[in-house]
């Protein structure tokens, strides 16, 4: 066998090593970025269901008190769009593959809103109320915002559970 012969033969089998490595390599990656994508995934539910909403919550409360001070329509303004953002998000939610948790804690939060949502939107009629209205009508806005708050926190550790971050506390 001449040499000529046996370095092809080496060059073959070193090209077909590196071939397979390369195709090894490729797959990792690929395994690597679903890995990724499915962490981004569970990292924008559990923010969504507990970071972003709750903020939106207090974040709605505290302008519909200022606008109930001032009457100033910018903080209705500011409720109306803290409001559709929540809306939004919890009709997101609602749109994934939910546990049978997630869903239990979901079922609630969104009866609730939905309620809550007609008394924000209706919130510019109370511009024109005199003070005690305007103050029972708040009163009960109030108290929806803090069960709903309530209703997030317990969606978001269902949410939690799921992914075995019981630890974690909000």
């Amino acid at each position: 066998m001449k040499v000529a012969t046996r370095l092809r033969g080496a060059f073959a089998i070193y090209i077909a090593l590196l071939a397979v490595v390369a195709l090894y390599h490729v797959r990792t990656i690929q395994r690597a970025v679903a890995s990724g994508r499915a962490l981004s995934e569970i990292s924008a539910r559990l923010r969504a269901a507990s970071t972003l909403q709750i903020d939106r919550i207090a974040q709605m409360n505290s302008d519909a008190e200022k606008f109930l001070v001032t009457r100033d329509p910018g903080y209705l303004r500011k409720v109306l769009e803290s409001s559709n953002a929540f809306d939004q998000s919890l009709a997101t939610f609602d749109g994934l593959p939910l546990t049978r948790a997630e869903r239990d804690a979901l079922t609630p939060l969104a009866a609730d809103w939905k309620g809550a949502l007609a008394k924000l939107r209706g919130l510019a009629s109370v511009a024109t109320a005199p003070a005690a209205s305007a103050e029972a009508t708040f009163g009960g806005l109030q108290q929806d915002l803090s069960r709903i708050r309530v209703e997030t926190e317990r969606l978001a550790e269902a949410s939690q559970a799921r992914y075995g971050f019981r630890h974690f506390k909000l």
